[in-house]
C-alpha cells in the first residue's frame, strides 16, 4: 500500500489535516505498538491559542471514517527494521504544524513493552491505577516520580515480536473473540475494542462484562450479519444487544451499524433494570442524539432524533443453544417512532405486529419503507 516513507508521511499528515478543525496551531498523532503488528493506542492532540484539545484521525466532522493511519505507521515500522529481531521503536509521534511542515519522532519505551506483555487478567495488571494506564499509554510515558511495579531491563523481546511467529500466543483481540457469547451464534469476523484508555471514550460508561467490544457476527446458514455488543451485561444475568443488517460493511469501525451499537452501548448501562423493564413491557423504544443522520431517518424531537425499537423476536436465533439473551434493536422510521410515543405500549405492540407483516422484522436497513406508509 505504501511504497516509501514519503507516501507514509503524506498519508498521515493529510489524515490529520482532514480530521482537525479549521483553527489550530500544532497537532500530534501518537501511536504505541503493543505487538509488532498490533496498535496498542493511537491518540491525537492539537493546540489552539495555547489550549490542548483532543481529536481523532478516524473522525471527520463527527462521522467515523477509517483513516488507515495505523497501517501507515505499521509500514513505517517495517521499513525501519534492520532484521527480524530488531525493534526500531514501539512509540511514534507525527508532529504537524499549521503551515504544513512536519516531523516524525520514534522511540523505544521499555516500560511500555513490559506493560503490554502483562496478562490483563493478572493481579499485577489489576493493581495498576487509571493514572498509571493513562501515563504509560502516552508519548511521554511514565513520569520519573511514578512508582513502577517492575524492574527495568526485564522486558521480553520475544513477546513483542511474537506477531511474526507461526505458533504465536493469542492476541488480546483473539482472546476477546473466543470469550464472546456470540461465538455460540456464528463466526466473529470483526472485533472493535472500546478501550477505557481512549481519551475520546473518557465519558463512556463501563460495561459489566469482562470485555467492552463491538463484534461483527456471521451466523451460519443465514444471509444477514449481526453487529453486537460483547461484554455489555454481567455474567450473572447476561444479555447483549444486536442489530441485524443485510447491507455489506466495508469499514466496520466507521459503519453506521457500528456507530448505532456504540451509541446504544453508552446508554443502556445507565438505564436501571433494563432487562427487567424489557421483560415486563415486552417492547421498548429508545431515542438517540446523533449528528449527521440522513434527514429521512431523523426526527425533530428534544429527546433524540433517531428512534430504535427494542425486543423483536428473531426466528433465526435459537435461544435454546445460547447461555445469554440476545436483544434485537431495530432502526425506526421517524413516523414509526412518533406513533409509538403517541400511543405508548399499545403503539409499540401495533408497530411490532406491522414489522412482522412487513417481513424480516428484526432487520435494519436504510432502504426499508415505513410500515405506516399504507396504514
Amino acid at each position: 500500500m505504501f511504497n516509501s516513507a514519503e507516501e507514509i508521511h503524506q498519508h498521515i499528515g493529510q489524515s490529520m489535516f482532514d480530521a482537525l478543525p479549521e483553527q489550530w496551531d500544532k497537532a500530534y498523532c501518537d501511536i504505541g505498538l503493543s505487538r509488532e503488528n498490533t496498535c496498542g493506542f493511537m491518540a491525537g492532540t492539537y493546540y489552539t491559542g495555547g489550549e490542548e484539545k483532543f481529536y481523532s484521525v478516524d473522525i471527520i466532522d463527527g462521522v467515523l471514517k477509517y483513516s488507515q493511519c495505523d497501517e501507515a505507521f505499521y509500514a513505517l515500522y517495517k521499513m525501519m527494521k534492520k532484521d527480524e529481531s530488531d525493534i526500531p521503536w514501539n512509540k511514534a509521534r507525527f508532529e504537524l504544524e499549521s503551515d504544513g511542515s512536519y516531523d516524525v519522532k520514534t522511540k523505544f519505551d521499555e516500560d511500555y513493552i513490559i506493560y503490554t506483555g502483562l496478562d490483563a487478567d493478572a493481579a499485577e495488571f489489576d493493581s495498576l491505577s487509571r493514572d498509571f494506564h493513562l501515563a504509560i499509554e502516552s508519548w511521554e510515558g511514565l513520569p520519573d516520580d511514578m512508582p513502577c511495579p517492575w524492574k527495568r531491563g526485564s522486558y521480553d523481546k520475544s513477546i513483542f515480536l511474537q506477531g511474526n511467529s507461526d505458533d504465536q500466543q493469542q492476541t488480546e483481540s483473539e482472546q476477546a473473540i473466543l470469550s464472546s457469547y456470540w461465538q455460540q451464534a456464528g463466526e466473529i469476523n470483526e472485533t472493535l475494542e472500546l478501550s477505557f484508555l481512549n481519551p475520546y471514550l473518557a465519558d463512556y460508561p463501563h460495561w459489566h462484562g469482562s470485555t467492552r467490544d463491538i463484534v461483527l457476527v456471521k451466523p451460519p446458514e443465514w444471509e444477514n450479519q449481526i453487529v453486537a455488543t460483547s461484554g455489555l451485561s454481567s455474567p450473572e444475568a447476561p444479555f447483549e444487544i444486536y442489530l441485524e443488517t443485510n447491507e455489506p460493511i466495508q469499514r466496520f469501525n466507521s459503519s453506521w451499524q457500528m456507530n448505532l451499537i456504540q451509541t446504544i452501548g453508552g446508554i443502556i448501562p445507565n438505564i436501571d433494570n433494563f432487562k427487567e423493564r424489557l421483560i415486563k413491557h415486552r417492547f421498548l423504544t429508545l431515542q438517540l442524539d446523533m449528528d449527521g443522520a440522513p434527514e429521512e431517518w431523523s426526527v425533530d424531537h428534544p429527546d433524540g432524533n433517531i428512534g430504535m425499537f427494542i425486543g423483536l423476536d428473531n426466528a433465526h436465533i435459537n435461544h435454546d443453544h445460547l447461555n445469554f439473551l440476545p436483544i434485537n434493536i431495530k432502526l425506526m422510521r421517524p413516523d414509526e417512532l412518533l406513533y409509538c410515543l403517541d400511543k405508548a405500549a399499545q403503539g409499540r405492540e401495533e408497530i411490532a405486529e406491522l414489522y412482522k407483516q412487513q417481513g424480516q422484522a428484526t432487520l435494519s436497513c436504510l432502504d426499508r419503507t415505513s410500515v405506516l406508509q399504507n396504514n
